[in-house]
């Protein structure tokens, strides 16, 4: 400990203005050093502890760092992924047993499900209002990027005279949806499609139309009601891939805040659940898995925008 005291004392006290300058400087540019620095004083219990600041300029290069990590992350992420799906089936089969979709069957794409999508907990978040967009019986529900159909099935079991029109580009997509959709019985009010173009919102103009985009960052172009001015009468759930692009949020957001009534549900904010006894016994990472999936490394928040005449 006296070493460490010796250290901070020359190096940090007694140092000069020119090599204390060009400390700040680098731990500026790396949020590790800047961490490392925080420790120090904190193990030499210093009372001039700086707070850590959101806005920190080494976060960014931190969160690049990071994202250069993410397939390594994501293939150990799958392991632990495929021995929780083979634990969900083997106590619950292939129907989903909890959240909105609950009684969903999955049997024909279970290889292409999460272990949260099988629980009926992924995207926990969106609880509420995926239950409020029920009951307010919309004419038509549009999922653009709706990927394997976990939305868009679920909406049409929980539905009857809703029309749902379920957009992807990928062909595998579309083909695994339309397995699920037959699997569960609601082919008969779903339209399966290809890529989406902003051009058709004016189709839904003059409907009661909800609107559920996830597109991995590409919703900055088409969430754009200045081009397409059908979107200014559309009830909208849109996720924001700040992951990608940290100015989406900002920029979709500051086009709708005079159209909606805007809400930004942001990850980590979940509802009340009581977790399986087979998952409690498990340890805390492999329940997130579970529960939560995790496979982001950077935030992806949702815009809930809602037309006036809807609040």
């Amino acid at each position: 400990m006296k070493m460490l005291e010796s250290l901070y004392s020359n190096f940090f006290k007694k140092g000069t203005r020119r090599l204390r300058g060009a400390l700040r400087d680098a731990v500026k540019s790396n949020a590790l050093a800047y961490a490392g620095i925080l420790y120090l004083r904190q193990l030499l219990g210093l009372s001039d502890v700086p707070k850590i600041h959101g806005d920190f300029p080494g976060n960014d290069k931190f969160l690049r760092e990071y994202g250069k990590c993410h397939s390594v992350r994501l293939a150990l992420l799958e392991c632990d992924e495929i021995m929780l799906r083979r634990l969900i089936v083997a106590n619950e089969g292939y129907i989903v047993p909890c959240g909105p979709f609950s009684g969903m069957s999955f049997e024909s794409c279970a290889h292409h499900f999460s272990a949260a999508m099988m629980l009926g907990t992924y995207e926990m978040e969106l609880w509420p209002h995926i239950e409020a967009a029920i009951e307010r019986d919309y004419d038509a529900f549009v999922n653009i990027g709706c990927s394997y159909g976990y939305y868009a099935v679920g909406l049409a079991r929980r539905t009857s005279g809703t029309r749902i029109v379920a957009c992807d580009a990928d062909p595998q997509a579309r083909e695994i949806c339309a397995r699920l959709a037959a699997e569960n019985g609601v082919t008969h009010n779903m339209v399966i499609t290809d890529r989406f173009d902003g051009k058709n919102f004016e189709d839904y103009a003059t409907h009661k139309t909800l609107i559920l985009c996830d597109i991995e960052g590409t919703e900055r172009d088409l969430m754009d009601p200045a081009k397409f001015t059908a979107l200014k009468t559309l009830d909208l759930i849109v996720e924001l891939h700040d992951v990608y692009d940290p100015s989406i949020s900002k920029t979709i957001l500051s086009r709708f805040n005079q159209s909606h009534d805007v809400k930004i549900v942001r990850e980590g904010i979940y509802p009340s659940f009581e977790l399986p006894k087979y998952l409690a016994r498990l340890g805390s990472l492999e329940r997130f898995i579970a529960c939560h999936g995790g496979k982001r490394w950077g935030p992806t928040p949702w815009a809930v925008m809602l037309t006036p005449q809807l609040i």
